[in-house]
């Protein structure tokens, strides 16, 4: 291990670990109306940057 990685393993070892409640929410569009959702939840989140996961949803009968 190099000493810029051991550096960085120490320095996170002396940050406290910290439990936060956390709320999921869940939706489902349609591709065109993704940007308007995408904006919609960033006005209301109470945080900068909110944690956002994309997942498309495929149809199985288009796979041969």
């Amino acid at each position: 291990m190099s000493n810029m990685n051991n550096k960085r393993a120490k320095y996170w070892r002396l940050s406290p670990l910290e439990y936060v409640e956390e709320e999921k929410l869940e939706v489902v569009c349609d591709v065109d109306k993704l940007k308007n959702v995408l904006v919609q939840l960033r006005k209301v989140h109470p945080y900068e940057e909110p944690a956002i996961d994309i997942v498309p949803l495929l149809d199985e009968a288009d796979f041969k």
